[in-house]
């Protein structure tokens, strides 16, 4: 359907709710919702719900609405509603838990999910989800549960028995994985994701060149994958041949000039091979991370009010929950995108990440030798989130693949966060690739002490992690993407 034909349904249904003809009305909403026209299906579901506010089907579908144009707070109302006139109804439910999901609602989203399966026991999906959320809270165990109830209500579910196998690698049941990736190719040969995953559990059974062979199947279906590649390079690493990654590595790095995941990659293959003038192009911390103190944003009278603004913004704002346990953040809480909704602070926080952008390019010139410096994108974006820490909090190391340049500040600190303390509690560090990669050689790292006001910008293919701190006093920190956007 065009945008002209969309655009005469539009007046159409419009035309027949002014009329007061509820049922087709409804009708209309529904022939724009199947036409993929989601934001006027939504308009007229609302506008059926003006007149009939107990219209039990325009419920249902404006809350599916909703969740598509990623309103899940406004959708729970109306699934909520729809479900108190038709308690019975498994499929509210589903839905129901999919939005309290999207909102790392998770006791609740259980609540939804196991209700949905009290009332149709073989409702597959809410199994599926609900298996999900197992792994989400470490419970891999009890994920390979639903996922065996999902593949026993619909067998030929090819994620459910993908799922089952991330459930038995995270558990280290590597054969159980292996065979649940193999069930899962039998349905779906292309299933690039069961190939690569195969190929990491057979390595950790130090079956090596089943492992070669599975991720060159994956590489072959998807050869623009970076974390595939990543991977499969990682084999040669556990098995002694480090020099042989980092070719594939560097072949791949030829055609994807500068991608985060290889540059990842490339850093622990020169660590591992003693390969210090090579790994300081890599990992050249004095030229590439940039730590500095922010100016004063204009509209605040010192940086004490811009961060106590920052700080009251990310207490209140209403995705801050339990970092979930499939995250790097350990003991602490974390939020999702903060430049949607209301922004308050965050509009001006926005300018002094654009400004240390701009500093960047300036400062740090291209160089056509190096391949995240060979290339830089001429349009960016910015995803950003916040990591509020309690005593012991911490962050695993990891990198950020879809940025190019990544960064972190910091609004509030603990008094503990001190020069003089040699164990550098709550400090962030860079360059500890081991504990990814199957390298057995120290790395070389940095660590850099915050301080509130401090913002620190580097490569995101740089690992880093956060050393753990003991205190009584919360830790923020808000971190960055600068993402391509062309």
């Amino acid at each position: 359907m065009n945008r002209a034909e969309k655009r005469r349904l539009q007046k159409q249904a419009a035309k027949t709710v002014s009329r007061g003809n509820i049922p087709q009305a409804f009708n209309e909403a529904v022939k724009l919702h199947q036409a993929g026209d989601i934001a006027g299906a939504d308009k007229l579901y609302a506008r059926v719900l003006e007149i009939d506010p107990d219209h039990v089907d325009a419920l249902s579908n404006r809350g599916l609405t909703l969740v598509s144009l990623g309103r899940f707070e406004d959708a729970i109302p109306c699934i909520e509603k729809a479900i108190s006139i038709t308690p019975n109804a498994a499929d509210l439910n589903f839905n129901l838990g999919t939005a309290l999901d999207e909102l790392w609602r998770y006791d609740d989203a259980t609540k939804a999910y196991q209700r949905c399966i009290e009332l149709a026991p073989d409702y597959a999906p809410a199994h599926y989800n609900l298996a999900g959320l197992m792994m989400s809270a470490s419970r891999p165990l009890d994920a390979v549960k639903h996922y065996r109830d999902a593949i026993s209500a619909y067998p030929g579910y090819v994620e459910a028995h993908f799922g089952l196998g991330v459930a038995f690698q995270d558990a280290g049941e590597f054969e159980e994985a292996v065979k649940s990736y193999r069930q899962t190719i039998i349905y779906e040969p292309n299933h690039a994701g069961a190939h690569a995953n195969m190929g990491f559990s057979l390595k950790e059974l130090g079956q090596f060149e089943g492992a070669h062979e599975a991720y060159s199947k994956a590489m072959a279906l998807n050869p623009d994958n970076s974390k595939i590649l990543s991977t499969m390079c990682d084999v040669y690493l556990a098995s002694g041949e480090p020099a042989t990654g980092l070719k594939l590595c560097d072949a791949f790095l030829e055609s994807h000039s500068g991608d985060v995941s290889a540059m990842a990659f490339k850093a622990a293959a020169l660590n591992e091979l003693g390969d210090n003038e090579g790994l300081r192009t890599v990992h050249d911390f004095d030229q590439l991370v940039r730590p500095q103190i922010i100016e004063v944003p204009e509209g605040f009278k010192d940086l004490d009010s811009f961060n106590a603004a920052l700080v009251e913004h990310v207490l209140n704002h209403p995705t801050l929950v339990e970092a979930p346990a499939s995250y790097s953040t350990m003991n602490g809480r974390h939020t999702s995108e903060l430049f949607v909704g209301e922004l308050g602070p965050m509009a001006t926080f926005e300018q002094v990440i654009r400004r240390a952008e701009a500093a960047y390019r300036r400062d740090v010139p291209i160089d056509p030798t190096q391949s995240w410096l060979a290339q830089r994108p001429n349009k960016t974006k910015l995803n950003c989130w916040s990591v509020v820490m309690n005593s012991q909090g911490h962050q695993l190391s990891h990198i950020h693949p879809s940025g190019w340049l990544s960064g972190v500040y910091y609004p509030r600190l603990p008094d503990v966060i001190n020069e003089d303390d040699p164990n550098h509690e709550g400090w962030i560090e860079f360059g500890r690739t081991t504990d990814n990669y199957s390298g057995k050689k120290d790395p070389d790292v940095r660590m850099y002490k915050p301080r509130e006001g401090l913002m620190v910008l580097f490569p995101s293919y740089f690992y880093h992690r956060t050393i753990p701190f003991h205190s009584d006093q919360l830790r923020f920190s808000i971190a960055f993407d600068i993402c391509p956007a062309d």
